[in-house]
């Protein structure tokens, strides 16, 4: 029930300032509803008008002069190639290989033996993290990707929001707002879900 508070705020927020974002105002049951009755194969138009209605706001249309209305990060064009090659390099250069040491040829004890079980299961934990890691930096650039040809911007400002429109101008404000380093982290998280979803 964590979620209630933020539902709520979303659906308060909605509501109060429903005029600006040219919305009929809707019931809490009816937001809920929609989010439990929301699938892929079947939309749900409430969830098109707010997302629409807010992603109004952000930009002006093209008629109307097509201005950015919010502050955005800037994106840096032919810089990111060359930071994912950067932090792909600090990755490997984080986990060096471990030297094995020299095995004597004496007897093993009990506690030699354990010794080298914990080493080789150390071994087996740093390669799952490093290989963890190298999936998340494979998967956290999707964005990147399914943007590479889609100024959202413009897309917004021409209005174009079926047939996936508003999901791509979603995922497309959700990265730029990702190059703010105080917002990093939480939306990374929800740039990655929402371009897995998109598959």
């Amino acid at each position: 029930m964590e979620s209630v508070g933020p539902l709520l705020e979303t659906w308060d927020t909605l509501n109060v300032y429903c005029e600006i974002f040219k919305l009929d105002s809707f019931t809490f049951d009816d937001f809920i509803e929609a989010m439990f009755s929301a699938s892929e194969s079947m939309p749900v138009q409430l969830f098109d008008e707010i997302h629409c209605s807010v992603l109004k706001i952000l930009v002006d249309s093209e008629r109307d002069g097509g201005k950015v209305r919010v502050t955005l990060p800037e994106i840096e064009e032919e810089d990111s190639d060359e930071e994912n090659d950067e932090d792909e390099d600090e990755v490997q250069v984080a986990t060096p290989e471990p030297e094995p040491k020299p095995r004597s040829t004496g007897r093993a004890t009990r506690s030699s033996l354990a010794k080298l079980e914990a080493e080789r299961l150390a071994a087996e934990v740093a390669a799952a993290e490093e290989e963890e890691l190298r999936a998340e930096l494979a998967t956290k650039h999707r964005a990147e990707e399914a943007l590479r040809e889609y100024n959202w911007i413009e897309q917004l400002r021409n209005r174009n929001f079926a047939e996936g429109g508003w999901e791509m101008m979603i995922v497309g404000l959700l990265h730029q707002l990702s190059k703010n380093p105080r917002k990093r982290g939480t939306l990374r998280g929800a740039v990655v879900a929402s371009c897995s979803s998109k598959r």
